[in-house]
């Protein structure tokens, strides 16, 4: 068995590509099971990958002192530009982060909301979230897990939520969807309603993904639609200023005018969401603004 660790990106020098070449690198902690008293198949193994190429150097530190080496001495292939690295929804354990959020006919006075990265276990994360201000008192938590494909929510649970007279939010369907008939209340619930995954493993402008029929999604939202990756946008929030990537997802709920329409959502390398623009078919606007 092996644990994986990715550190980043590396250049190396190797026969293949004497000038140097982009990789990125990745340390394995492997254990050979059964192998009693011979220690050469464990041990921690580094392998640097080139995209496009594939892996170039590899070096095992075997446990029993010896290192093997192997480098690539000659290749067709070219390589290609890394794809980003950056974390655009980053989940380490302690990061603390602020939002507004408001609709503009449903909820017009701003909630003020805190989100707390509690904890983190084999790429799984538990978010808490409470109110800091504002009409609606909350209290709760989501689920991330961070996977091949992508960032994407697999539960939120609720332990209060209670909202002043002057908030008029409208229910979401399907009606009979394993979770009722359900209301946004944080600006989690704009930014994970409708499909997984939130974000690709490795966000490149004009990347698009679907909802798919017969998930656990579409049980819970009954949304169809289509999310796009857009590129690099400049925005600014009360939180300050940032080069983020902007989503769009085509959002479809029958039968709900609400839960229906455009969201736009931004995200920053290392910060994670800094804004999201939901324009429901229902002709409100509901608008998200990091403030801290």
């Amino acid at each position: 068995m092996a644990a994986n660790r990715y550190l980043g990106h590396e250049r190396v020098v190797v026969p293949a590509f004497p000038g140097g070449v982009d990789a990125a690198k990745i340390e394995s902690n492997v254990t050979q099971a059964g192998a009693l008293g011979d220690p050469f198949g464990s041990g921690v193994r580094t392998v640097w990958w080139v995209y496009g190429v594939g892996p170039v150097r590899i070096a095992f530190q075997h446990t029993g002192g010896e290192t093997s080496f192997a480098h690539l001495t000659a290749t067709t292939l070219a390589p290609r530009p890394m794809p980003s690295d950056a974390n655009l929804l980053p989940l380490k354990v302690g990061d603390v982060s602020r939002f507004r959020w408001r609709n503009d006919k449903h909820m017009k006075q701003w909630s003020q909301q805190r989100f707390e990265v509690s904890g983190l276990l084999n790429n799984t994360a538990r978010v808490n979230v409470t109110d800091v201000s504002g009409p609606l008192d909350v209290l709760g938590s989501y689920a991330f897990t961070a996977r091949l494909a992508g960032t994407t929510a697999i539960s939120s649970v609720f332990r209060r939520v209670e909202a002043s007279a002057s908030v008029d939010m409208p229910r979401l369907g399907p009606k009979n969807g394993p979770e009722g008939r359900r209301r946004f209340v944080t600006p989690y619930d704009l930014m994970t309603y409708g499909f997984g995954p939130v974000l690709p493993a490795y966000a490149i402008k004009g990347q698009t993904w679907r909802s798919a029929a017969g998930s656990r999604d579409f049980q819970v939202n009954g949304v169809t639609g289509v999310s796009t990756v857009l590129g690099q946008r400049l925005v600014r929030v009360p939180a300050g200023r940032f080069k983020a990537i902007a989503v769009r997802s085509t959002l479809r709920q029958n039968g709900h005018r609400f839960g229906s329409g455009s969201r736009t959502s931004y995200f920053a390398p290392d910060v994670g969401l800094v804004k999201l623009t939901f324009r429901h078919d229902d002709g409100s606007t509901s608008t998200v603004e990091r403030t801290k």
